[in-house]
């Protein structure tokens, strides 16, 4: 008799990570929710790692251990994810904490939100030993409207806390080998084109940043490659109209601040920013947006475009950088630009007004 598929396919590449490997494991086996099978893809590992999946495996039978020669993390991910018999995929990294309610919550957000493709949850950060990093706290998007206009810049997802459906991994032909060290950015800009992404608002994770891990060796290249990324999916909104170094410059921008987005990229032209800006908010309002009136991606869109309109003001004199502040208000709030600058010419003189009486 064939057994019934799990409903969750858990998948974890592991290369050389033995020192925090036991505790990421058990801490999928002590969920919970315990409908799923474990699929982990040992990369060739020389540290050790190899004896301890081992270990587990013998112990629990809804462990499936492949050991391959190293052939790198997209493609050991790529391989968990074609193994893969469940009806969500849930991503874990061997360095890592999960909580032991979290494929439970995941799993019930996910059938009762059917329009949900690709579902995350917050996460707290911890050091090599395991120590709550205190001053980290990066607040990923719990509206899917919100995440996606994140996206537009940077990830809008703490990778391994991402459960995802089936259907939508394998109608996107899993990670893209070119997008090494932003594999899963690169995932999710093709997902948002399909289906909505979110966050739940609860930690569910513990996500251990250390010398050895991949985010902190290719910092940079990282960057980098998100910008490549992002001018892709740009590409893919705007068509024609999507210029590629403006995309990278607004990658730079929401990495590292204005300043960092100038020196690295030396793109000054920000008359041309703040207009891919417009055109990018208008055509997702258009065609993405739940909530066309989304106050919250129009507050984070408004901040992005008064810091790229105050540079104009500095670069052009303070009635140009004004001019552009209006248009920004005009565009996201819906109404006609003559309207809006009346209403910002009244508060200014009642203000004016009051200070004087």
């Amino acid at each position: 008799m064939v057994s019934p598929a799990p409903k969750v396919s858990v998948v974890m590449a592991v290369y050389n990570e033995r020192p925090y490997l036991e505790k990421a494991v058990q801490s999928v086996l002590d969920q919970t929710f315990d409908d799923f099978e474990f699929i982990i893809v040992n990369d060739g590992s020389t540290d050790g790692s190899k004896a301890v999946l081992d270990r587990f495996e013998q112990n629990d039978d809804r462990i499936r251990l492949v050991h391959q020669e190293n052939r790198g993390l997209i493609a050991s991910l790529n391989r968990g994810i074609d193994m893969a018999e469940g009806k969500y995929i849930a991503r874990m990294d061997g360095d890592d904490i999960s909580h032991p309610e979290r494929f439970g919550q995941q799993v019930r957000f996910l059938e009762d939100n059917p329009e949900i493709g690709i579902l995350g949850t917050q996460a707290g950060k911890i050091d090599a030993e395991g120590n709550v990093r205190e001053g980290w706290k990066r607040s990923l998007p719990t509206d899917s409207d919100a995440a996606t206009w994140r996206l537009l810049f940077n990830s809008c997802f703490c990778h391994p806390t991402v459960m995802m459906r089936h259907s939508v991994a394998e109608n996107l032909g899993g990670y893209a080998e070119w997008a090494e060290v932003a594999e899963d950015y690169e995932l999710f800009s093709r997902a948002v084109l399909q289906t909505q992404l979110v966050n739940l608002p609860d930690t569910l994770l513990k996500h251990r940043r250390h010398e050895a891990s991949v985010a902190v060796e290719n910092r940079k290249q990282n960057i980098s490659r998100c910008a490549e990324v992002a001018a892709r999916l740009h590409h893919a909104i705007l068509g024609s109209s999507s210029a590629e170094e403006i995309a990278r410059f607004l990658v730079w921008m929401e990495r590292k601040g204005l300043m960092s987005a100038i020196e690295e990229t030396e793109f000054r032209d920000f008359s041309r920013v703040h207009e891919h800006l417009c055109s990018l908010y208008t055509t997702c309002a258009c065609r993405f947006f739940a909530n066309k009136s989304n106050t919250q991606v129009q507050r984070r869109a408004l901040r992005k475009l008064d810091t790229v309109a105050n540079q104009i003001g500095e670069a052009e004199g303070m009635v140009e950088g004004m001019l552009y502040k209006l248009r920004s208000w005009s565009i996201i709030s819906g109404r006609d630009f003559l309207s809006v600058a009346w209403q910002v010419l009244k508060v200014r003189l009642t203000k004016r007004t009051s200070i004087l009486g």
